[in-house]
């Protein structure tokens, strides 16, 4: 990773890597992770995530930190933390995905945002204000439950008080036949 930073860096340009856990689009033999439990897979064929334990948010929380450390030494100007899409970290962030009763659960914007705040701060303690720490987040999601603009302002600026340098937005559509679906009376059945 140093060569390759180093490689960006020696035509001008700032490298930044970009870090996610994959969550319900995890592959291999390793079980898909949400913030809470799903009852279909978002893609036909796809994994069933399920809900993670709080000893595995901890350590995936200790991953996340320790990579940006890594990022750091080997000489990237800064870490990019994807909460976006429908990987792990996002499924905290809304309340269709996450149903969850403990400090992270959906019963505020601080609960839904802890997880990612929790990341940043701690990746801050360790690297320091000069290195990057980014976030790219959904914004806006198309599925019911979803973030919409005003709760996703919120969470910015809960990022933002964390210390992250910037904030990347970007808008979702989730694919779930039943999400699509949902209140239109059409079984996602009869969807082929």
């Amino acid at each position: 990773m140093r060569e390759l930073s180093g490689a960006i860096h020696v035509h001008g340009a700032h490298a930044i890597l970009q870090l996610l856990h994959a969550g319900s689009r995890h592959e291999g033999e390793e079980e898909a992770l949400a913030a809470s439990d799903w009852l279909e897979p978002e893609f036909p064929g796809g994994k069933l995530p399920r809900a993670a334990t709080a000893d595995e948010i901890q350590r995936i929380k200790d991953c996340f930190v320790e990579a940006v450390v890594r990022a750091e030494q080997a000489g990237f100007r800064g870490v990019e933390i994807s909460s976006s899409a429908s990987h792990f970290l996002p499924t905290f962030l809304n309340q269709l995905w996450n149903q969850r009763e403990d400090a992270y659960g959906p019963q505020s914007l601080e609960n839904r945002a802890r997880l990612m705040c929790e990341i940043i701060r701690e990746a801050r303690d360790r690297v320091g204000e000069a290195f990057n720490v980014g976030v790219m987040m959904n914004v806006l999601q198309s599925m019911p439950g979803g973030l919409n603009y005003e709760e996703s302002i919120g969470i910015a600026r809960l990022f933002e008080a964390a210390g992250a340098a910037y904030i990347h937005g970007r808008t979702f559509i989730f694919f779930s036949a039943a999400t699509l679906l949902a209140g239109t009376g059409i079984s996602p059945g009869a969807v082929g």
